[in-house]
């Protein structure tokens, strides 16, 4: 008797003269691997959210370890109180063990940022030259396009 069910053939003797081949799923298909979060920046013993394929997940310790199969798999870093997460979502193809590095950032620290920012380049003053200089553009690209016809 010849049976094919997977790749690999094995064979089980059956009143000594009749043989059933058998396959098994490759060992690869149900081993799992860790996927490590490993967080920067949060103060000690604050808890912290993976969402990991629509499962959520959490610790107050720096690191989260999840286990999952080989393949794509997305995930979502909840945001935490006054922080924000670099990144903050993202698609891991897992083929082994890996470990994804999540920085947070105080919301006062980024907004305090970009403020001084503006303000160190004063771009308010840029504004009516900006503005000129993206017309000036769009009307040389529809010159361009116009001769081209």
């Amino acid at each position: 008797m010849k049976a094919d069910i997977c790749d690999n053939v094995y064979s089980i003797w059956v009143n000594n003269t009749d043989f059933l081949p058998l396959k098994y799923p490759q060992e690869s298909e149900y081993k799992t691997y860790n996927i490590t979060f490993e967080e920067i920046g949060l103060p000690k013993d604050t808890t912290w959210y993976v969402t990991l394929d629509n499962v959520t997940n959490f610790s107050n310790s720096s690191r989260i370890v999840l286990k999952v199969s080989k393949g794509s798999h997305l995930y979502i870093i909840n945001q935490v109180n006054d922080y924000f997460s670099v990144p903050s979502t993202g698609i891991i193809v897992v083929t082994g063990n890996t470990t994804r590095i999540i920085t947070f950032i105080p919301l006062a620290h980024a907004k305090l940022s970009l403020s001084t920012l503006l303000q160190s380049i004063k771009i308010i003053n840029y504004l009516p030259f900006i503005t000129i200089g993206l017309v000036i553009i769009v009307l040389v690209v529809a010159l361009v396009k116009k001769k081209k016809i």
